[in-house]
């Protein structure tokens, strides 16, 4: 009984620090992850974990109803809640999707490739939304030409696989 409460205790914490890892890898892949059929990979720790709580308030329940192993149960779920308590209160407000694409621009575009694209663009005009032409809203000749223009000199405009819009408002990107 004692370590099945461990064991539920240390898969919802698992399941917890599964979220951003996630969150980030999709970042990192420009794209968020999912598994099939077309839903987030969030659901997946989310229902294990939420399978591993309900798990581990049953335990809590027969414990205090059998009188065995008490501190054992209700430690294992004052750690559960304290850890969900941090993560929610004390995580980043940037979420991880964010962090992953930012560091992959980083490493393979680098900061002044960054910068020069987002001055050139910049340039366009005070207020300016470039979008890739897709099968929704038909492409004009010139639209084409002018997304096929910024992904041969900046190829990370590209890497959300053909889809993509890039918006300037005040001077900023």
């Amino acid at each position: 009984m004692k370590t099945t409460n461990v064991v539920w205790s240390i898969v919802f914490l698992l399941c917890l620090a599964a979220l951003p890892i996630i969150d980030y890898l999709g970042g990192r892949f420009c794209m968020p992850l999912i598994v099939p059929p077309l839903l987030p990979a969030q659901i997946v720790p989310v229902a294990i974990g939420l399978l591993a709580g309900v798990k581990l308030v049953i335990a809590v329940v027969q414990s205090l109803s059998a009188h065995r192993h008490r501190t054992w149960t209700i430690g294992a779920l004052v750690v559960v809640i304290i850890a969900t308590w941090t993560f929610v209160s004390c995580g980043s407000r940037l979420p991880g999707f964010l962090h992953g694409l930012r560091d992959r621009f980083v490493v393979k575009a680098g900061y002044a490739k960054m910068r020069e694209f987002a001055k050139e663009v910049s340039q366009t005009g005070a207020e300016a939304i470039i979008a890739r032409p897709g099968r929704r809203s038909p492409a004009t000749s010139e639209q084409q030409k002018q997304w096929d223009d910024l992904v041969a000199r900046y190829p990370f405009v590209n890497w959300t696989f053909g889809q993509g819009t890039i918006v300037v408002r005040g001077g900023i990107v």
